[in-house]
């Protein structure tokens, strides 16, 4: 059975690693990392391993043939071992517990 992921951060579930890898580079999700960071947070593109400040570069960024090829690259590479899956660092997961705390 397929281990769902859930992004902590959004409040989704995706029942695969390929779901929520694309959504990690979506546009939703870094409009609400934007959110709860401020403007110009830096967003991260981890498939390029490159950081942009502004949101706006982060839309250009996966736009762009470069960052396209890139993800098909990825999705060419056979599944690593993916049990300890991070997608956020200590100090997103304080923020994002912190915001949840304030809306109850």
């Amino acid at each position: 059975m397929a281990k769902n992921r859930k992004c902590i951060l959004c409040e989704t579930v995706y029942v695969s690693r390929q779901e929520m890898e694309e959504h990690m580079r979506s546009m939703l999700h870094h409009r609400e990392l934007e959110k709860l960071k401020g403007r110009d947070c830096g967003h991260e593109c981890r498939v390029c391993k490159i950081t942009v400040v502004s949101l706006t570069d982060y839309a250009s960024h996966i736009s762009s043939p470069t960052h396209k090829q890139n993800v098909e690259d990825f999705e060419r590479i056979p599944a690593r071992n993916t049990s300890n899956e991070e997608y956020f660092d200590k100090a997103l997961v304080e923020l994002i517990e912190k915001r949840n705390e304030q809306i109850r």
